[in-house]
């Protein structure tokens, strides 16, 4: 007689009337499915996980993989005009203008996220709402203004480093829903804030030696 033949599933009322497993939609759902099926794959197959150290490293990748942000490159520059000293200073006032016209004044995006995790208070977040609107108004319009050719580089560097803190402000958002999302994006916002610093501070350089 084949014992297995006559292996049945146990059925309760909560078996039953079980729901559907339902593929994760989150970074964290899918990050953990995909972790525990690894190792388990792995132990199947007679890995040696008693240094988990590659194992490790392979996770962190794709982990950093896919949370990367948005990565502009010349192809998104409407129009790169002559450099003069009328297009650059054009340029570097047109910036300054699209800044002011979207930045907020009030807390910073990290701290409305600490608050908010420390009261354990979603609704806390919904302040980081139109800050990030504010960053994607203005990556919006920056990508419309003419760029003269000299200041292309730092254009770029600009765009990015926006691109990096809107990232991590939409991933703050998620800080209930999503932890992993927004522990792998926030970490390195200090690097991304710093990064926006520095692509302006070179730019007014620029525009400095270029006599703006």
């Amino acid at each position: 007689e084949n014992v297995f033949a006559t292996v049945t599933v146990p059925s309760s009322s909560s078996t039953a009337q079980a729901e559907p497993y339902t593929p994760p939609t989150t970074l964290t759902g899918k990050f953990s499915e995909a972790f525990i099926q690894d190792y388990l794959q792995g132990k199947m197959n007679g890995v040696d996980f008693s240094d988990p150290t590659a194992f490790t490293n392979t996770a962190v990748a794709a982990i950093e993989r896919n949370t990367q942000s948005v990565r502009h490159t010349t192809a998104d520059i409407a129009a790169i005009v002559p450099t003069t000293q009328e297009s650059a200073r054009a340029y570097g006032n047109t910036l300054q203008e699209i800044a002011i016209k979207y930045s907020l004044p009030g807390e910073n995006e990290m701290v409305i996220l600490k608050r908010a995790l420390e009261q354990k208070d979603p609704k806390i977040l919904e302040a980081l709402t139109p800050i990030e609107r504010g960053y994607a108004r203005i990556i919006r319009d920056t990508l419309l203004v003419p760029v003269p050719d000299a200041l292309v580089t730092q254009h770029i560097a600009i765009l990015n480093a926006y691109e990096g803190i809107l990232a991590d402000i939409l991933a703050a958002e998620k800080a209930f829903d999503d932890p992993l999302l927004t522990l792998a994006r926030t970490r390195d916002y200090d690097v991304h804030a710093s990064a926006l610093l520095y692509a302006y501070a070179s730019l007014a350089q620029t525009l400095v030696k270029m006599g703006v």
